[in-house]
């Protein structure tokens, strides 16, 4: 797996054509910026380049007050598919014997992951910006009177809209004109949103919590990281693990969360200190331990 820029690998000698002829069954996966060919190939990229361009940020930020936020979603939306397309070739290899080059790049991983938003534009002509998704789901997001924060999720189920009116004890909103369909509940999403927030304004989460799991209503906290590791389910589910390591403090972290009924995912082991395995990778090469020792010394290593 190699992310540099396309034709670095080529000067260094290690790219797919030069490494294939060594191991036919070689499965060699390239991950660039914005793909290895093309107007923007030779361009500097980093996580915010493969946001943007694959259009990702035009749905998070605030065009009036333009900043980033999130996490790194190129980064990791490159690495999964990344990881799938190796999968892919994985299973092709077992059946064929022969391996083959897989290529991703940030900004296309970022774009197939927003299939949805992509083909509502290109079936609709409408752009879709940061509050599309949670006005045609129904999704809401409410300050509670301790500050904490809630969100809910009405989809399209008239219970759940039902259930919401009575969790926050004004029945009489479910017969309202402007919230009675779900078709109004969209068209006046700004409305319902300030309507509802005035009211849980008034009562703290925990009150919220209890009401809206009484009345069976999709709903979550907004947990920011401490918060999360502290909740009853997300420790039952066992997410948070400790790698120890030899001298130093242990590294805490959370787990691949996929769960396999015959092969159980080993504890990961602590990432190796720089250079760890030096001598395990140059020997082959024909180093013993003065050679390396030799070659540290000159800053080679």
């Amino acid at each position: 797996v190699e992310n540099y820029r396309p034709g670095v690998t080529k000067k260094l000698a290690i790219d797919y054509e030069s490494l294939q002829p060594l191991n036919e069954r070689l499965i060699y996966c390239s991950i660039t910026g914005m793909g290895a060919t093309g107007p923007y190939a030779h361009k500097p990229a980093y996580d915010t380049v493969g946001q943007g361009l694959g259009g990702m940020l035009s749905l998070l930020m605030d065009r009036d007050n333009p900043r980033p936020v999130g996490p790194a979603y190129a980064d990791c939306l490159g690495g999964l598919f990344g990881a799938v397309a190796v999968l892919g070739a994985l299973t092709a290899r077992a059946k064929t014997g022969c391996g083959q080059y897989v290529e991703t790049s940030m900004t296309g991983a970022v774009l197939g992951f927003l299939t949805a938003p992509a083909t509502e534009y290109l079936t609709t002509g409408k752009i879709p910006g940061p509050t599309s998704r949670p006005r045609n789901s129904q999704t809401y997001a409410f300050a509670c009177s301790d500050g904490s924060l809630i969100a809910i999720h009405l989809s399209s189920p008239p219970k759940f809209w039902e259930g919401l009116c009575r969790a926050v004890d004004h029945p009489e909103l479910i017969e309202d004109e402007r919230f009675k369909s779900r078709a109004e509940r969209r068209r006046n999403y700004e409305e319902l949103q300030r309507v509802f927030a005035a009211i849980i304004k008034e009562r703290p989460r925990s009150y919220w919590l209890e009401r809206l799991e009484a009345e069976d209503v999709p709903h979550t906290p907004v947990y920011n990281m401490a918060e999360l590791f502290d909740d009853a389910h997300l420790k039952h589910m066992g997410m948070e693990i400790r790698i120890e390591r030899e001298k130093k403090p242990a590294i805490r972290t959370v787990r691949f969360p996929l769960e396999y009924s015959e092969t159980r995912i080993p504890h990961p082991a602590p990432p190796p200190e720089l250079g760890e395995h030096n001598l395990e990778f140059f020997k082959p090469l024909g180093y013993d331990e003065k050679g390396l020792a030799e070659l540290k010394e000159k800053g080679v290593i």
